[in-house]
């Protein structure tokens, strides 16, 4: 009676691992559809910035009333880096995790940018973002 109980919960995983959503496909969609993009926020979002006069972060939540579309076009001169882990770590070779950072660093022109995501239930979401631009 084991034996068809592994089986199966072995096959569950094996599925489940299957109907993960692809990160750079859901970037895609994310940075260019806005409806799709409102329903893969978590809210309230977190969203902390930097305070020029306390170098320190003050840190807001956005409500889905409150959230703005974006397609995260800087406009200025900058390198977009993908990182598997909220540490950071790791940049350029990306592992099987459920952590992606997009961070948008300025060339000489103090843009400092951090979109989060997590992967719950197999999709995608926004679930922080940090802007330390001077």
């Amino acid at each position: 009676m084991k034996r068809p109980f592994i089986l199966a919960l072995f096959l569950f995983a094996v599925t489940v691992k299957g109907q993960q959503e692809d990160f750079q496909t859901f970037y895609k969609r994310f940075i260019s559809d806005p409806e799709f993009q409102l329903t893969r926020v978590k809210f309230p979002s977190p969203l902390l910035i930097l305070n020029l006069e306390t170098a320190g972060e003050d840190t807001t939540y956005v409500s889905k009333d409150e959230w703005e579309f974006s397609n995260y076009e800087i406009g200025e001169p900058h390198k977009i880096i993908t990182y598997d882990n909220f540490d950071k770590h790791n940049a350029g070779k990306i592992r099987n995790t459920n952590e992606r950072v997009v961070s948008f660093v300025g060339t000489n022109n103090g843009i400092s940018y951090h979109v989060y995501f997590k992967l719950i239930n197999g999709k995608w979401y926004l679930v922080k973002t940090i802007d330390l631009s001077a």
